[in-house]
């Protein structure tokens, strides 16, 4: 018998199996070690293309005496990009012209130090260098497009795995490129996989834990992620000595996690179900049980087969809805189940519609979703703007850039277990606003130190910046962290897709943006921080435009969505009446 896969309560399976089995503990852990090849692949780049100080090569003597003709009078001063010609005479000197620095450049770190310095990806070619982040987040953004759906059809760990093989290949591709023009477009496949992989990792881990555990889970990815980053920090410490290639080979090869996967970890059980694979679903099931301790038929008989036994009730109801002969003969233990198990359910003579996939353009047509989508949409943006951007600037902090980046990716393990803490006493609104406040007013504080930094070389000042940084990291992950939450619970069932679409494709058009900080921040040090700060802060004040949704019912419809955006309204006084009066819609 088949049994319609929206009739099988997966949370209460996972009940039974217990919320924090072995199994699901193991499988977790296990899964979790993806964002190791993930965090190291994504940031990668604010060590492979650092950037450090460059001039223009000396001439050499044959060169000198080219361009002075041996004029004694003639000084060249060599600067990063050009090399000055002027005339120094007894009471004053003066320009005479420029010269470019044709025998390349030299650089404060050794050339093997990044794709930079290897490539000379200064000056005329400034940029080239941020632009492969750029088309790494490009990469991503189509891999947010693509696996999905081949997710939902071939199964999570399929593609999980696929993805992390194809971005191990493209990783080490760019470790032994020989030019840019080949370096750059592995990055792009690179991002692809990385947000594959993500994907498919992320929807096997949640798959695994009930509704219920939604707030943990997104804590504790938070948390995983950050361990991820900062290890990116010890590795590319370790390595400081050797090759940007030889850092870029390592990156790779974190992926090879993924043949002890294809060993242990297992399908997620609700997608089966999902698909109609009733027996490979049992299968885990049972694995999951017996490694747990529990036992599996009382799980499975309670959950699966009762509904069978009411399926076929159901089909013989409504063959015959005026033969009340075969209702009495159903046992009553049987009809106690069947309001227990599939509370709500449609009378048999309704057809269950499938529910179909709507357009982007359903989201904006709607006023209310229109308004949540363009909130989220600038709300995305920023946060992800200042997160990237952050990294991105992190070798202009004063001291040593290994130092900065290991304490700005502690900061995001921080910004995940303080998320844990504050979704569990606030609300889903004032959590993230307080993270993005700490981010706003930190970073603007980081622009001002900047621009006094400018005019005063002062230590205490330079170490108050990089504080500041760091406490604008620990704001901008612990909001990203949030909003990850907070944006799905905002939507209807139908729309929810769409309207986390369009969020995510936001902030991928900001990390792609993010890179170009750097270059604004070599010519103007208090720019970015400005920037990053002022959007924080007006994305914190549009935030409390949208409806609160925590201890809620995740809106099924339209209708839903109205009723929770009208229960986040003020109730109206009437001040003469003295009466409470319900807000108008």
């Amino acid at each position: 018998m088949t049994i319609p896969p929206e009739n099988i309560n997966v949370d209460n399976i996972l009940h039974g199996l217990k919320d924090f089995g072995r199994f699901q503990v193991l499988q977790y852990a296990v899964i979790s070690l993806m964002q190791i090849p993930n965090a190291l692949n994504l940031l990668a780049i604010v060590f492979i293309g650092y950037p450090p100080q460059n001039t223009c090569k000396n001439l050499t003597d044959l060169q000198i005496s080219e361009y002075t003709q041996d004029d004694e009078n003639l000084s060249l001063n060599y600067g990063s990009c050009s090399i000055g010609v002027y005339n120094n005479s007894i009471n004053s000197s003066y320009y005479l012209k420029t010269l470019p620095c044709v025998n390349g450049f030299t650089y404060d770190e050794p050339l093997h130090t990044s794709i930079v310095t290897e490539w000379d990806l200064v000056c005329s070619k400034a940029g080239l260098g941020e632009m492969t982040q750029s088309l790494f987040i490009a990469g991503q953004g189509a891999g947010a497009l693509l696996f999905p759906s081949l997710a939902d059809h071939f199964g999570r760990k399929p593609i999980h795995i696929l993805s992390l093989f194809i971005m191990m290949l493209s990783a080490l591709t760019s470790s032994v490129a020989p030019n840019y023009w080949v370096y750059a477009p592995t990055r792009f496949f690179c991002g692809v996989c990385q947000q594959g992989c993500l994907i498919s990792g992320v929807s096997l881990s949640c798959e695994m834990f009930p509704a219920n555990k939604r707030t943990l889970m997104s804590g504790l990815v938070a948390v995983n992620w950050g361990l991820g980053v900062t290890l990116l920090g010890v590795v590319a410490f370790a390595m400081r000595e050797l090759s940007w290639r030889a850092l870029c080979a390592v990156c790779a090869l974190t992926a090879c996690i993924g043949f002890f996967e294809i060993w242990f970890i297992k399908e997620s059980f609700r997608w089966h179900f999902a698909k109609g694979k009733l027996e490979e679903g049992k299968k885990v099931v049972q694995f999951a049980a017996n490694q747990n301790k529990v036992d599996f038929d009382t799980i499975w008989q309670k959950n699966v087969e009762n509904l069978e036994e009411l399926s076929e009730l159901e089909k013989i109801d409504c063959q015959d809805k005026s033969d009340t002969a075969e209702e009495e003969s159903i046992p009553r233990e049987v009809l106690e189940t069947k309001t227990t198990l599939n509370p709500g359910a449609e009378e048999c003579s309704k057809k269950p519609s499938k529910m179909s996939s709507v357009a982007v353009i359903t989201v904006l047509r709607d006023s209310g979703t229109r308004k949540i989508s363009f909130i989220n949409i600038f709300n995305w943006l920023m946060i992800s703007f200042t997160y990237f951007g952050i990294y991105m600037t992190s070798n202009t902090l004063a001291g040593n850039r290994f130092l900065n980046f290991f304490m700005t990716a502690t900061m995001e393990i921080l910004a995940g277990v303080f998320l844990l803490k504050t979704l569990t006493k606030f609300s889903r609104r004032n959590s993230i606003a307080g993270f993005q406040i700490i981010a706003g007013l930190s970073l603007i504080a980081v622009a001002i130190l900047k621009g006094l930094e400018q005019n005063n070389n002062n230590n205490i000042i330079k170490i108050l910046s990089v504080c500041f940084t760091l406490l604008g990291m620990l704001g901008a992950s612990g909001a990203f962290s949030g909003v990850w939450l907070y944006t799905p619970e905002l939507y209807p069932t139908n729309l929810r897709s769409a309207g986390v679409g369009l969020a995510s494709a936001s902030s991928r058009t900001a990390g792609m943006l993010a890179p170009l900080t750097r270059l604004l921040a070599a010519r103007l040090p208090w720019a970015p921080g400005t920037l990053f700060g002022t959007g924080c802060l007006f994305a914190c004040a549009l935030l409390f435009l949208l409806p609160e949704t925590r201890d809620q019912q995740l809106p099924q419809t339209m209708e839903d969505l109205k009723i929770l955006q009208n229960a986040n309204k003020k109730p109206q006084v009437d001040y003469v009446n003295m009466k409470q009066t319900a807000p108008t819609s």
